[in-house]
């Protein structure tokens, strides 16, 4: 009974809104979790779908039938069925196959109801047509050597009393997280670290464990975020908050060096504990951290 009355919350137009938000394209497609996931902070706990009911919800706003699928899946198990103001995607785990990976959103342009996306779709496949004809490479226009812009942080970085599970940072353009295990930290460190997902032109960073009362933290992901095509790096980027009234400033002047050769060492991580005990490192997270 109460599946039955999620199905009839759940409205076509709030699973487009919700596909809409989080950028989805042929690129980033979402499946049923994620758009369960995005669909959280608009139910009550009670109230909210399961993502069994969101999964079957997005079959059905395809509107046809699997066989129907069939004819217009095409070799990449990738298809497309025009809405009227909009197109619906779709991606399939194969061609003849039944089970649906992921869905996204794409508003025609123009009068004719032509996208944009496809559109580059089609001339990437028909430069990879003219590759396979002829050796010679069209020429484009300058290298793109604009890192990713940061427009949108929620919350803002430095925000005090911070109460949040989660933080997404928002970009101009699509974006890649390089090497995002060994270059992200938390400072304080957690026990269960948080890990930042990427979600097309946005990265979001959800906390596993509790986060301390009255404490400034600080993520740290390095150079590790750059777009998509070209690979600009972003630069190292830092988000700062504080579970209290106050920011720390995290200050603490000091040189690492070489305990032999007395040589500056470069590229460390630096741990700072409260209790000096010599066994604290192999019992404790460290107080801090740093780069």
């Amino acid at each position: 009974m109460q599946e039955n009355r999620a199905w009839n919350r759940l409205k076509d137009e709030e699973l487009i809104e919700t596909l809409k938000s989080m950028d989805t394209s042929e690129l980033y497609p979402a499946n049923a979790q994620k758009v369960y996931e995005a669909l959280k902070d608009k139910y009550d706990a009670n109230d909210l779908p399961s993502v069994r009911t969101v999964g079957r919800r997005l079959r059905s706003l395809l509107g046809k039938s699997d066989e129907e699928l069939d004819e217009i899946t095409d070799e990449n198990g990738i298809g497309i069925i025009d809405k009227g103001k909009y197109n619906f995607g779709f991606k399939k785990a194969n061609k003849k196959g039944t089970y649906i990976t992921g869905y996204w959103y794409d508003e025609k342009d123009g009068e004719e109801g032509g996208s944009s996306k496809y559109l580059a779709r089609f001339l990437s496949d028909a430069v990879i047509y003219s590759k396979g004809a002829s050796r010679g490479y069209p020429e484009g226009g300058p290298k793109d050597t604009t890192p990713p812009q940061v427009i949108l942080e929620e919350p803002a970085s430095f925000t005090k009393n911070f109460d949040k599970k989660r933080v997404n940072i928002y970009f101009d353009e699509f974006v890649q997280l390089k090497d995002i295990n060994e270059k992200f930290i938390i400072s304080p460190p957690q026990k269960k670290k948080p890990k930042p997902r990427l979600k097309g032109k946005y990265v979001q960073v959800e906390f596993v464990d509790s986060l301390k009362p009255n404490t400034t933290y600080t993520l740290d992901f390095a150079d590790a975020i750059s777009d998509n095509n070209e690979g600009n790096p972003l630069g190292f980027y830092r988000y700062v908050f504080s579970t209290g009234n106050e920011i720390d400033s995290l200050e603490l002047s000091g040189q690492v060096v070489n305990a032999e050769s007395g040589e500056p060492v470069l590229n460390v991580y630096v741990e700072l504990y409260s209790n000096l005990a010599d066994s604290m490192p192999l019992l404790e997270v460290p107080d801090y951290v740093a780069r």
